[in-house]
């Protein structure tokens, strides 16, 4: 797992979390403007799990946001 702080980008700071194994990989980095990107591929299959998203915030829950993501991950 590789943590991701940058500063100054096009939707403003960044935090994020990259991770990979010999099966999955994937990323969930949160901007400071409100937007969130992840994507999840497995290495395997060569097929994208979950596409790479970007969704805004806003009044969304965790649930809303990273289900897919989540239960992929199971």
């Amino acid at each position: 797992m590789k943590i991701i702080e940058e500063k100054d980008g096009d939707l403003g700071d960044l935090s994020g979390v990259q991770f990979d194994s010999d099966i999955r990989g994937g990323y969930a980095y949160f901007w400071s403007s409100g937007f969130i990107d992840f994507q999840l591929v497995d290495y395997i299959k060569e097929v994208e799990l979950v596409e790479y998203t970007t969704i805004e915030v806003g009044e969304k829950s965790y649930q809303e946001i990273f289900g897919t993501l989540i239960r992929h991950l199971k």
